[in-house]
């Protein structure tokens, strides 16, 4: 058997353990050269809570990134992304989002 085939021929529990198949996450980045205000920032974290995602990353006088993630342990949609181009755009701010991937193995 293949090693590709291998991989998806596990149990359900070890599908789930390893983040594959029907249990992948998916997340992506986000960035931009705006500096953040504390401000900003506190309607940033606003806007995730609010809508169940996690983030991680940071920033400087330079810009900014951040990778988005989802607290209820499911993938991340083109939606989503289109939701979180559309609030920061609403904001003034200029962002880049990238593609969804993967969150556990970052393909």
């Amino acid at each position: 058997m293949s090693q590709h085939r291998q991989r998806y021929h596990r149990k359900r529990r070890i599908r789930k353990k390893w983040h594959i198949v029907e249990f992948t996450e998916y997340g992506f980045e986000v960035s931009g050269i705006d500096r953040v205000s504390d401000a900003s920032l506190d309607n940033v974290i606003d806007f995730a809570e609010s809508r169940r995602y996690g983030f991680g990353g940071g920033g400087d006088t330079n810009g900014f990134s951040f990778f988005v993630t989802s607290l209820d342990n499911r993938s991340l949609t083109d939606d989503d992304r289109e939701e979180v181009r559309r609030w920061f755009n609403d904001r003034m701010f200029d962002v880049v989002i990238g593609p969804l991937v993967d969150v556990w193995s970052g393909s």
